[in-house]
């Protein structure tokens, strides 16, 4: 739970840095989590896509979901920075890590049944 509210005050700080002064230099931080994110991200889609992997995942059920969506919700404000500032590629990588993510935790907080089976 420490390390999500270190990463909501890492894109606060750089947004308010940015929003200040409009130098695109306060984002880096921003997009260092966001870079730490995405490998994590891509680390575990390896293990569980590998074959020779037998990875069961936990949900980090000791951070509650209403820190998840925060931190989504300002990596989303930081990216839509990025964007904004010229950083399309990024950007758009970064938007698919959150679709990803967030659609993941609305399935699990809705507890939706996907497997299509009765």
């Amino acid at each position: 739970m420490r390390y999500t509210l270190i990463f909501v005050l890492i894109h606060l700080a750089s947004i308010g840095g940015f929003q200040y002064t409009s130098d695109i230099t306060y984002m880096i931080p921003s997009a260092l989590a966001i870079i730490y994110s995405i490998f994590q991200f891509v680390k575990v889609c390896t293990l569980v896509f590998s074959p020779n992997w037998d990875v069961e995942l936990g949900y980090a059920d000791h951070i509650p979901y209403q820190w998840k969506f925060l931190h989504n919700a300002i990596m989303s404000l930081s990216t839509y920075i990025l964007w904004s500032e010229g950083y399309g590629f990024f950007a758009g990588m970064t938007s698919l890590y959150i679709l990803a993510v967030v659609s993941s935790l609305i399935i699990t907080v809705l507890d939706l049944n996907m497997s299509g089976e009765d």
